[in-house]
Parts: structure tokens; C-alpha cells; sequence
């Protein structure tokens, strides 16, 4: 395995775990920093699937205009840097992780549907089976390893 694909796996794997590796950080920090509840917390991971299902149609379409490979590197850029939102939270200023919530879901929808559209796009179509595998099995390794190093520093 070379080339593009090779190099989509390697940004998946690394994509996949900095993001596994960083949520126990930002779970800790709303819960105790910020002081959320366990309610307000569910509610603002739902804001963000919100975002996700208000922006999907649209950002398929956009990528169908300009691009997979463009809408992935700008929703990458943009959930690889949301964490920079958090600084503008406090207790007093909790309500704005909905509307920060509700953005990072517009941002991951760009990877939801980029990544499926990436992955069909760089495989043959005799072995687009094979290589849906290997990307998922891939993916999977941070998905396992990454929380649990992540949980244990943030510890």
C-alpha cells in the first residue's frame, strides 16, 4: 500500500487519534472547570450532532462544487483548532458552548462526508471493499488506544 491512499491512512490514523487522545481534556474541563452538569454536558454533545445533521446536506453539496480534498483540509483546520474556543468559556459565559458546540458539528460534518467521499475516490472500484477495511481497521487502533492515554494524562 502507496501513494495517495497510503497517505490518507496515515492522516486518518493521526487525525483520529489527536482527537480520541484530546476529549478526556475537554470532558474534565467542562465538567469541572467550567462547572456544567452532567445534563448541560449531554446537551451540549447534542448541539454538536445537531450541527452535524443542519449542515450535512449542505456542506455534500459544497464539496461537490469545489472538492472533497478542500472542504476536508478546511474541516480538519477548523476542528483541529475549535479547541481554542474553550478559552472563551467561564462559568458565568457556559451558554456559549451551544452555539461552540453547534459550530464544531458543522466542522465534523465536513469530515463526515469527505472522508466516505475521499475514501471511495482513491480506490479502485475492485477493491473498494478491501480498502474500506483497512481504513476503518486503521481508524479503530486510535479510537482504542488514544482515550486511555488521554484519560490517564488527563488524570
Amino acid at each position: 500500500m502507496k501513494g495517495d491512499f497510503a497517505r490518507f491512512l496515515v492522516f486518518a490514523f493521526v487525525f483520529s487519534f489527536g482527537h480520541m487522545f484530546a476529549g478526556p481534556f475537554f470532558q474534565v474541563y467542562l465538567l469541572e472547570s467550567i462547572g456544567l452538569s452532567y445534563t448541560l454536558f449531554v446537551l451540549a454533545q447534542a448541539t454538536t450532532t445537531l450541527g452535524r445533521l443542519a449542515s450535512l446536506y449542505h456542506v455534500g453539496h459544497l464539496a461537490d462544487i469545489v472538492g472533497d480534498k478542500k472542504i476536508a483540509v478546511i474541516s480538519a483546520t477548523a476542528t483541529a483548532i475549535s479547541p481554542i474556543t474553550y478559552l472563551f468559556l467561564t462559568p458565568e459565559t457556559f451558554w456559549l458552548v451551544y452555539p461552540i458546540h453547534f459550530i464544531i458539528g458543522i466542522a465534523w460534518s465536513g469530515i463526515d462526508v469527505t472522508t466516505l467521499n475521499l475514501l471511495i475516490g482513491l480506490s479502485k472500484k475492485s477493491e473498494r471493499t478491501l480498502r474500506g477495511a483497512q481504513y476503518y481497521i486503521v481508524n479503530a487502533v486510535p479510537m482504542v488506544i488514544a482515550p486511555i492515554i488521554g484519560g490517564l494524562v488527563a488524570d
